[in-house]
């Protein structure tokens, strides 16, 4: 049993990193969080903290995948570079993760609206705390998911990405909820999930209604250059001579309007 509930937990790590990917990003999101949630429902605190550190640990890994390649080109050995790797996604994302799930633990015996509210608070204000110190590194926040849910995505504009976090947080944590058998939880998942669909169908709409007329000036034209070099080739030192080039190439070929390949 403990191994399943091991197993349970993990799946959120591939279910959020699938979130901050492709069109359905946003909709996988909705249910990224709940395995964890699950898994941690009723265990003690010290298995609480192990859990939600594996999960934040492993979704950093796999969202920052790229990162021993990297490291490796750059000449460190493959050892030291997964090595990276690790301390990357645990100083990014167990912080959160554990902090989350020291406030789900100790909201376990209050109601099941505030097991909705309080974690999902602590999601949202994690979020914006490790992001805002000195050395944090706001990347793959669950906001992020929202980008194509731009009715969603506009709430950002009113209190940041972690604002989005927070109510995709609150849908999880409903959802864990209702799955234990909560009456009233499966009442605030329906309404979390309508109030979502309806903000994300109509809010531009309704947004578009009250926009204020702007006066437009001249347009600026703006060049975009991508070489598109190789991600393994882009910090090499012996090519940055080359790399630059190659880009100074693609710029001048664009300036004259030539098709660039």
């Amino acid at each position: 049993m403990r191994n399943a509930t091991n197993v349970t937990a993990l799946l959120s790590a591939p279910l959020l990193a699938g979130s901050q990917l492709g069109p359905y990003g946003s909709y996988v999101a909705l249910c990224a969080l709940v395995p964890w949630l699950w898994a941690v429902r009723e265990t003690s605190l010290a298995r609480t903290l192990v859990l939600s550190a594996a999960v934040g640990i492993s979704y950093g890994c796999i969202w920052a995948a790229w990162i021993p390649a990297t490291l490796q080109n750059l000449g460190a050995p493959a050892l030291a570079a997964f090595i990276g790797l690790a301390m990357a996604a645990a100083w990014v994302k167990v912080p959160l993760f554990v902090f989350t799930g020291v406030v789900i633990h100790a909201s376990r015996t209050t109601s099941p609206l505030a097991r909705i509210i309080l974690p999902s608070l602590a999601f949202s204000f994690g979020e914006w705390v490790f992001g805002s110190l000195s050395g944090g590194i706001p990347v793959a926040l669950l906001g992020h998911s929202q980008i194509n849910a731009l009715g969603v995505a506009q709430l950002a504009v009113v209190g940041g990405v972690p604002i989005l976090s927070g109510w995709i947080a609150a849908i999880n944590c409903a959802i864990s909820q209702w799955l234990q058998g909560s009456a009233q939880s499966a009442r605030a998942s329906i309404a979390l999930f309508t109030a979502w669909l309806v903000t994300m169908f109509f809010a531009m709409s309704v947004a578009s209604m009250f926009r204020p007329d702007v006066d437009f000036e001249d347009p600026i034209s703006l060049l975009l250059v991508q070489p598109d070099l190789p991600r393994g080739e882009r910090w090499v030192e012996g090519m940055q001579h080359h790399n630059l080039n190659v880009v100074a190439e693609y710029t001048n070929r664009a300036l004259k309007n030539q098709a660039v390949r």
